[in-house]
């Protein structure tokens, strides 16, 4: 993130909002590709009445949310040394935790070379397959289970 700063509240208040406060820093690819998942998150768990697609669109919110405000917080104390979201480590992290979603994160990288950015976008691609092919086989289980438990606890 830029050595720029924005007003501290300012940046709590826009916390839960991941990708705002990298276009107000002016770091644009990181901004929109944040917003952009936060977005695909945000409508999936309005749209959707199955309590496991809510859970998957909060894990990816939650994966998200809390490097965005860690560097929001490295911003207004420049001594914390929090993340490096810039990182090759960050990046495959989010991949993996996130899918194609973070593929932006990936391709707006400039650690990564060419080489390095197909192949993990292949990588993201087969395991999104691996991941989607054992949900479809046991997604009604998974999703009475949550249900359940979401009705007994709450």
């Amino acid at each position: 993130m830029s050595k720029q700063s924005i007003p501290l509240l300012w940046g709590l208040l826009l916390a839960p909002f991941p990708g705002i406060s990298h276009l107000l820093l002016k770091n644009y690819k990181k901004g929109l590709a944040l917003l952009v998942i936060f977005c695909g998150a945000a409508l999936t768990f309005s749209l959707t009445s199955s309590y496991l697609t809510k859970c998957l669109a909060i894990m990816i919110y939650v994966a998200i949310l809390v490097p965005s405000f860690l560097e929001i917080l490295q911003t207004q104390f420049s001594e914390l040394n929090l993340i490096d979201a810039d990182s090759k480590l960050y990046v495959i992290v989010m991949l993996l935790m996130t899918g194609f979603n973070a593929l932006p994160l990936l391709w707006q990288n400039d650690r990564f070379s060419k080489l390095e950015k197909q192949g993990w976008s292949l990588t993201v691609t087969l395991l999104a397959v691996a991941f989607f092919a054992g949900l479809a086989r046991y997604w009604h289980s998974l999703d009475s289970l949550i249900e359940q438990w979401v009705k007994h606890t709450f």
